[in-house]
């Protein structure tokens, strides 16, 4: 039990949520094949850092970064890094370089405890109210984050938006994806990208349009139901009305 008093409050929902996401495969992987041994080397993750004072340059605010072993003692295999990036960027779209040196010593120290790092671009928030301003964001981000990881951390994976949705249809995010996986694979030639299925209640799974011959695409979806299990951490706030289905 105390391998877990290091998750704070405020991320209990986010690990839950992240305990009932469903990994699927991608088409280039999918004919007659299981999970390849990249994706199956993945196991079971927990959410980190989502809202974190270490971005700030704060040490053990509240996450401990030797938390990272507890976590891999108590058998998760990697960790998704919630990364608000466009907090941290200026009027040109241009990321904090000390703040990218930050995240450069949390990938390091993920790697170092033997956990798979996953970097998940987290503005959930923006993305889903207002299209046009995360597409010049999101590009500007992937842009940036493949080109200073190029050939480094052959481990890490990057994920492209954290829940896609809200005023964004399927054809938009399909653009965008589309663009952003452009972008990396310009530098990224091979690394492992997960890509989300449209965040909503239908789960549109078979509106995601992926590269054709990508055979380093891991694609995902977010499940929530029941909310009052999935969101435990925010009894005090309203739920909605999908709880009471």
């Amino acid at each position: 039990m105390t391998a877990f008093r290091f998750v704070p409050q405020r991320a209990l929902s986010a690990l839950l949520a992240a305990a009932l996401s469903a990994v699927l495969i991608s088409p280039a992987r999918a004919a007659g094949q299981g999970a390849s041994p990249d994706v199956a080397a993945l196991g079971r993750g927990i959410n980190i850092l989502g809202y974190d004072g270490i971005w700030e340059g704060y040490p053990n605010a509240p996450f401990r970064l030797e938390n990272l072993t507890a976590i891999r003692k108590a058998g998760f295999s990697h960790v998704r890094i919630n990364f608000f990036g466009f907090k941290y960027m200026d009027s040109g779209n241009i990321l904090d370089e000390a703040v990218l040196r930050r995240l450069d010593a949390v990938i390091e120290q993920v790697l170092a405890s033997k956990l798979i790092p996953i970097l998940d671009e987290h503005d959930t928030d923006l993305c889903q109210r207002d299209v046009p301003e995360c597409t010049a964001k999101l590009k500007a981000f992937w842009r940036q984050i493949a080109s200073r990881y190029a050939g480094k951390y052959p481990a890490l994976v990057f994920e492209i938006l954290n829940e896609p949705g809200g005023n964004m249809t399927s054809a938009e995010w399909n653009a965008l994806l589309g663009e952003c996986l452009a972008i990396v694979r310009g530098t990224n030639p091979k690394r492992n990208v997960v890509a989300a299925v449209l965040n909503t209640e239908e789960l549109p799974v078979e509106q995601l349009t992926l590269p054709a011959g990508d055979g380093n695409l891991i694609v995902t979806f977010h499940y929530y139901l029941p909310l009052q299990f999935t969101h435990q951490a925010r009894r005090g706030r309203r739920l909605s009305r999908r709880s009471a289905r």
